[in-house]
């Protein structure tokens, strides 16, 4: 079995150059979403930040998708339907995130996020753990995600 273990000694209140991109990133798939993008093509500007030859999203059933595949999720489109995992923010009305721990150790950032999905007057709150692991390059090629999920209200 590899074990490797990395430690930290501190705190900080302030970004490291991976988390930072991790931000830019966000707002960018943000800005995508907002504008009513609906195809992967549309996904450029994210895929900047982003190993798209390379790219693995693992979700938490362990399904995989590669770069289409994930904007195809993203958007809604015809990659996306049907597959284990995909669709998770299908028919979200308002997402809110509410709390956000980041760790940066090497070429990975792991981000804690607390969540709130509404689906119209239906709420789900989701702990979400997103592993961000980066290329030399300073690219995403791997995002893993691990979920908790409480029952909807409302």
């Amino acid at each position: 079995m590899e074990v490797t273990v990395v430690a930290a000694t501190g705190t900080v209140n302030e970004r490291g150059p991976l988390s930072v991109l991790i931000a830019e990133y966000g707002q960018a798939q943000g800005r995508s979403r907002v504008d009513g993008k609906v195809s992967p093509e549309a996904w450029a500007e994210v895929g900047r930040f982003v190993d798209t030859d390379r790219f693995l999203r693992v979700d938490t059933d362990l399904s995989e998708m590669d770069w289409a595949a994930y904007t195809a999720m993203l958007t809604g489109g015809p990659l996306g339907k049907g597959q284990p995992g995909v669709g998770a923010l299908g028919g979200v009305t308002k997402l809110e995130k509410t709390r956000i721990v980041i760790s940066e150790v090497g070429d990975t950032v792991f981000q804690e996020v607390e969540e709130f999905h509404h689906y119209g007057e239906r709420v789900v709150r989701k702990n979400m753990l997103a592993v961000y692991r980066f290329t030399p390059e300073r690219k995403i090629h791997r995002l893993d995600i691990y979920e908790q999920a409480a029952p909807p209200k409302g």
